[in-house]
């Protein structure tokens, strides 16, 4: 089951590294979206697609040319970890932007049903129980 959860979070980057962020047919229904500390957007909570759909696109009218790809995932076991870059272009500044941040995702059924975002590599492997 995990590699077949590993390969739901690979669909998805393969997605966003595209600029495509319609990915809402890989997320359960009360699926919860958690960032803690993280650089690009504030931080807190959604829960349910439609939540979290109405966030990323408050998120994404801020960027030009927004993609993010998965420079690793690794299988957790229960959990998917994802390293993350996140580029793009501020619409009001111009300014780009080249972010890295990692997240734990957990699926269940083939859906995702919650991811936490973290700013820091480390973070992220400890909370999926993977630190030194």
């Amino acid at each position: 089951m995990s590699q077949e959860n590993v390969e739901i979070v690979r669909r998805i980057f393969k997605e966003w590294a595209l600029g495509n962020f319609e990915t809402g047919d890989y997320l359960d229904p009360d699926v919860a979206f958690t960032w803690v500390n993280p650089i690009l957007t504030p931080g807190g909570e959604t829960r349910g697609i439609a939540e979290l759909a109405e966030r990323v696109k408050e998120f994404l009218s801020a960027w030009d040319g927004l993609t993010a790809t998965a420079e690793e995932i690794i299988d957790a076991g229960e959990t998917v970890v994802a390293m993350e870059e996140w580029r793009g272009r501020g619409k009001a500044s111009g300014a780009p932007v080249h972010v890295r941040q990692a997240s734990v995702w957990t699926i269940s059924n083939g859906k995702v049903i919650h991811v936490v975002v973290y700013a820091d590599r480390a973070e992220a492997l400890e909370a999926a129980g993977l630190s030194k």
